[in-house]
């Protein structure tokens, strides 16, 4: 699971435009503590004893998603920090789950990984200096290397396992096939109920039974009547932006509008060095870059644009295209090797590091300053607001102040609040205090602000609290539907016989009901319509025609009359699909059932610096 992680995160797109949050090598370290028993004391988690540093998430944090981190809020951050908790838990999980299976793997798969190891080889072949030079550099010694490697070819091998057996069965294979390949033809015909419902009746004590049983279903919720003003930034009238205000504007926030340096690259990815430089060859022999990036480059993200990166910041430049060091526009590197596979880039662009001039920026000077013009007479207007309010106004003062118009509501209930009153800051604060002034007298003009640009002036005109209705208000509610429940009740036994009947060629009881079945109607197990899918459960009749009868939850109480079950051998390709679906449906399955039960099973406990 976590290789093909690294494997997203490892190509260069997904690095530049951060889509993904991936936790690379932080987590591999996180993996070689785990595996080489360094413990920690200032732990953010324990998951069955082993204990995870707050140090260690954050050096996740600071090298492997340093960009998303630094920019990201406060919530933003906690919501990544857990998410990168949760992964390492999860893998130290799956870890463990491996050592205890003693899935492992041999001494001749670990040699032969090593030996084919491209970082480990001089001029193709394996070189034991490399090889142990390589280590070193990882700060592991030979034995340790090898501990790790076997731990994380025994996940992959785990994880494989998974993923490539076969979990349905040939014999299961053929009754798919079969199904998937079946059609049916069938007709039906409905029993009405109006005349039963017409025909039912119910006493008094029916109706008070079902009243005093049921009398959740007949109170009236507590009801508000509100009147409002809306200051919204949004219908304040637009302000007059003079030139010397743009020009002040631009001399005071000059820093707000430095441009930084930005590079502006392309890129080719491939398999192998040996691709690589045969591109290079076509490159150097004046073939189009971008061209070739359509129609070579494995990268899925970038080839169908030609490879085209966009501008990228320093920042967010990987180390990959730092250590190319191009500086020239037009300038293409070598061959850069990835840990999957090598890429060619181009320096198409360089933006320099320069303060924007006035001209380029005049129309964001222009919309900041009416922004600011029109939150300042929001702020001002509200100051007076406030000043009236504690002078006793009344909300139609308050109309003539603002010069907006009072708006009323109609009577609400918890249940159908105004849209404008439907955002939670705005909810929960004019429901808290609606619910404190409902008892009140005289009611009080509230101000409640969302945030900078919108503020609500309400008050509290009527309230009735939560009562129940009367039994002659809903009477009649009442007698409809028990008469509609007893005549369905009749209609499925009355059903039910006439299907009996059918089933062994009896007609009798059908026309006296003075039923008919309709046109022949024709169904495969695609078909996702109610009825379709219950002739579907129709057992196939040895002989004849096969009777059943369903109540499609709408009032409807239909026969269903099963006339033929043949099969269309043209849906083989169907039933590929089918079949891959189920697989992939099952693996996925087994896998999340599996971190479920170590989940379950496992002692995972948070420490003080979980967050």
């Amino acid at each position: 699971m976590i290789s093909n992680l690294h494997t997203v995160f490892n190509n260069i797109t997904v690095k530049l435009l951060l889509i993904v949050i991936l936790i690379t090598f932080g987590l591999t370290g996180v993996i070689n503590n785990y595996l080489l028993g360094i413990d920690n004391d200032d732990y953010a988690v324990s998951v069955n004893g082993y204990k995870i540093s707050r140090l260690q998430i954050k050096s996740i944090l600071d090298n492997d998603i340093n960009q998303l981190w630094s920019t990201s809020d406060e919530s933003t951050r906690r919501d990544i920090y857990f998410y990168v908790l949760q992964q390492i838990i999860i893998n130290i999980l799956l870890h463990q789950y491996v050592e205890k299976l003693k899935f492992s793997v041999s001494d001749y798969t670990i040699k032969q990984f090593i030996l084919n190891e491209e970082n480990f080889q001089v001029n193709g072949s394996f070189d034991n200096a490399t090889y142990k030079n390589k280590i070193a550099q990882m700060g592991l010694t030979v034995d340790q290397y090898i501990k790790l490697l076997r731990a994380r070819l025994s996940m992959q091998n785990l994880l494989s396992s998974i993923t490539n057996s076969d979990f349905i069965l040939k014999s299961e294979s053929e009754k798919i096939l079969n199904l998937s390949q079946q059609k049916r033809n069938f007709r039906t015909a409905a029993l009405s109920i109006d005349k039963l419902i017409k025909a039912q009746h119910i006493s008094d004590s029916d109706i008070l039974s079902y009243y005093k049983n049921n009398m959740r279903l007949f109170l009236q919720p507590e009801k508000f009547l509100v009147s409002y003003i809306l200051l919204d930034v949004a219908n304040v009238k637009e302000p007059i932006v003079s030139e010397l205000e743009i020009k002040n504007w631009y001399n005071q926030n000059k820093d707000e509008y430095l441009q930084i340096p930005l590079n502006h690259y392309r890129i080719i990815q491939t398999k192998t060095k040996y691709q690589a430089n045969l591109i290079i060859k076509k490159l150097i022999n004046g073939e189009n870059f971008a061209l070739l990036a359509k129609k070579y480059s494995i990268d899925p993200l970038s080839n169908l644009q030609g490879g085209d990166l966009g501008w990228v910041e320093p920042a967010r430049i990987p180390e990959e295209l730092k250590k190319a060091n191009l500086t020239k526009i037009g300038q293409i590197s070598d061959p850069i090797k990835l840990s999957v596979g090598f890429i060619i880039a181009k320096l198409e662009g360089i933006q320099r590091k320069h303060v924007k001039s006035i001209t380029e920026v005049r129309d964001t000077i222009v919309n900041q300053i009416i922004e600011q013009k029109k939150l300042t007479y929001l702020s001002q207007l509200q100051q007076k607001i406030v000043k009236a309010i504690e002078n006793h106004a009344n909300i139609s003062q308050i109309e003539k102040l603002a010069k907006i118009k009072v708006v009323k509501t109609n009577w609400f209930n918890l249940n159908n609040i105004p849209a404008e009153f439907n955002n939670e800051s705005v909810k929960n604060s004019l429901l808290n205090i609606f619910l404190e002034e409902k008892n009140k007298a005289n009611k009080s003009i509230n101000i409640i602000g969302t945030d900078d640009y919108t503020t609500f002036i309400a008050k509290l005109d009527g309230y009735t609290p939560q009562t129940t209705i009367p039994l002659k208000d809903v009477k009649n509610k009442i007698v409809s539907y028990l008469k509609y429940n007893q005549a369905i009740k009749q209609a499925k036994i009355q059903g039910q016989k006439i299907v009996e009947d059918l089933n062994v060629g009896k007609y009798d009881s059908f026309k006296k009901a003075k039923l008919h079945f309709g046109k022949l109607q024709v169904t495969d197990i695609n078909t996702k319509d109610l009825v379709s899918q219950k002739v579907f459960t129709i057992p196939k009749p040895e002989k004849g025609k096969r009777y059943e009868l369903m109540d499609d939850s709408h009032g409807h109480i239909i026969l269903i009359a099963l006339d033929k079950v043949f099969t269309d051998q043209g849906n083989t390709e169907q039933y590929q699909k089918i079949i891959k679906n189920i697989d992939a449906y099952d693996r996925t399955i087994i896998i999340n059932t599996l971190l479920q039960a170590l989940y379950e099973k496992a002692k995972i406990k948070y420490g003080k610096y979980a967050m």
